[in-house]
């Protein structure tokens, strides 16, 4: 089978796993803690995922370098990877005493200072952990990577429950702290057998540092982007309002992952190809296709299954329904613009994302404060954040115009079925307008895949694992 193959199927596997097992453990502690209690949670959590920003970039230049470089020159490579690795150390340590120290001049409760210094030491974990992470995806360990992320999901499920039973908000952080721990033995253990040479080279450093400023600015308006509704909902509505928000950004986070954990290995495939146009015009006509054709599925699911699960097990966050509803199908231009993220990075114009999704923030954040102020609440914020979605992959795809016009035409037939699939269901022809709406597009998708060779790729492959049983069958 061939490896992109095989990796993306146990990344996809282990990824259903994990968030089948993290979607029942933010049910069981959003029903502990309740709304507001979530809401502060949600936002140490939030705090805890921007932790990585201390490397200004450089993690997602390390991968880039190393990536393309392993397999031709691995000294090069363990030295660019050495010479950040004492970045992370430094850096953490730096971020860990500043979070202390302001936790401990802060007015805040007693019980939130607590958990920002938990924090402090979750910072620690997540920043070295993170760029050993980095270095094994860039070396396509991917099976591995996937099978700590597991361990870490089970663990975090575990504990995080058993504590928030026992001790309420403050438990549920603990728990989060010993299953971050847990994945940084198993990487670091892993690391240790490669014996990089520990150098730290301050010329590596400053290039790596010029480079990685222009991905930290992509970074950091991605965040801005992807963060800024729940921002605005924590700062203007409150945290139960935010705990509210958060069952539905929880939800597309789940779409999000669906999409990125099939193209993990293409990723790092297309960095290799960094210089090769038609190699990665290739990756982007197919995967545009696959993400666009093919993730309307599991949106459908969750916008059709999530009131039954919601009512059923966390009725407090009956109020979250119509916003999954309204953030998951907009969540469709998001994921139809990751291959050709992937692409703009891998070309070096990361730029372009910068520029757009900078626009589509600012003009969501100006969206979400006058609607608030009108009095429509966290529905008037998942609205305004739609319409930047929206207006984020139009936008993007006028700048780079990396896919020709008519298959960004294409990949918006998805988006209209994947609307009235929602509509039939209101509806009381439900089954007839589904299986009738599902008959024309099936074709329509079936063309698609043929005309940029999708499914001929999807043949070979069939063939290869038919060839392969076959020999074994033989011995």
């Amino acid at each position: 089978m061939r490896p992109i193959i095989s990796d993306s199927l146990f990344t996809t596997f282990t990824f259903f796993l994990q968030r089948t097992l993290g979607f029942i453990r933010e049910l069981i502690v959003a029903g502990l803690l309740g709304p507001y209690y979530m809401g502060l949670r949600n936002t140490i959590i939030m705090l805890f995922n921007y932790s990585p920003y201390v490397y200004l970039g450089m993690d997602n230049e390390v991968f880039r370098r190393v990536a393309h470089l392993y397999e031709k020159n691995p000294k090069e490579a363990n030295t660019t990877f050495s010479t950040i690795l004492y970045w992370a150390f430094f850096s953490s340590i730096l971020l860990a005493l500043a979070i202390a120290i302001g936790s401990f001049l802060s007015p805040y409760s007693e019980e939130f200072k607590a958990s920002l210094y938990i924090l402090s030491l979750l910072v620690i974990l997540m920043i070295v952990g993170i760029i050993v992470n980095i270095y094994l995806s860039a070396l396509g360990r991917f099976k591995f990577i996937a099978t700590v992320e597991t361990i870490n999901v089970v663990a975090n499920t575990i504990f995080v429950i058993l504590l928030a039973y026992y001790f309420g908000f403050i438990g549920a952080i603990i728990g989060l702290l010993l299953s971050i721990f847990i994945r940084f033995i198993l990487y670091w253990h892993e690391l240790l057998k490669y014996k990089i040479p520990l150098i730290f080279e301050w010329k590596r450093f400053v290039d790596i540092f010029k480079n990685g400023l222009k991905l930290f600015s992509t970074s950091i308006a991605s965040t801005i982007y992807t963060q800024i509704d729940s921002l605005v909902t924590v700062l203007m509505l409150g945290p139960a309002a935010l705990g509210i928000y958060g069952i539905a950004t929880t939800l597309n986070s789940l779409i999000y992952g669906t999409y990125g954990s099939t193209v993990i290995p293409v990723g790092q495939r297309m960095y290799k190809f960094a210089n090769e146009e038609i190699t990665l015009k290739r990756y982007l006509d197919m995967l545009s296709g696959i993400s666009a054709y093919l993730m309307v599925f599991p949106i459908i699911a969750i916008v059709l299954i999530t009131p039954f699960i919601i009512d059923t097990f966390i009725p407090k966050f009956h109020d979250s329904i119509l916003i999954v509803g309204v953030l998951a199908v907009a969540s469709f231009f998001n994921v139809a613009l990751m291959p050709l993220s992937n692409y703009l990075i891998s070309k070096r114009k990361e730029a372009l994302i910068t520029t757009s999704t900078l626009v589509a923030a600012l003009l969501n954040l100006i969206l979400d404060v006058y609607l608030v102020q009108q009095g429509y609440g966290v529905m008037g914020i998942a609205y305004a954040t739609s319409f930047s979605y929206f207006i984020n992959f139009v936008l993007m795809m006028y700048l780079s115009r990396a896919l020709e016009l008519r298959k960004v035409l294409e990949d918006l037939i998805p988006f209209i079925y994947l609307t009235l699939v929602i509509w039939a269901w209101t509806t009381d022809w439900t089954i007839i307008l589904i299986s009738l709406l599902t008959l024309i597009y099936i074709p329509i998708l079936l063309y698609v895949f043929k005309e940029r060779g999708i499914l001929d790729y999807i043949l070979d492959i069939l063939k290869e694992l038919k060839i392969s049983a076959f020999s074994k069958g033989t011995k």
